[in-house]
């Protein structure tokens, strides 16, 4: 769990740059706009993810 939480934030490292370059090309509207469609994507995959509630997790 460390590691996707650490592989989570090394990716956030990167998204404040991504979004200065994409908003020098496409304006601010569209550097946000892949901001957006990360938080959405990221989202709909938690939708995806099995449901534990009540079970016991091995290690």
């Amino acid at each position: 769990m460390g590691s996707g939480f650490n592989a989570a934030r090394g990716v956030q490292l990167l998204a404040p740059m991504l979004v200065a370059v994409l908003a020098r090309r496409y304006g601010l509207a569209g550097g946000i706009a892949l901001a957006a469609g990360f938080a959405l994507a990221a989202a709909g995959w938690v939708w995806l993810l099995p449901e534990t509630r009540g079970r016991r997790l091995e290690p």
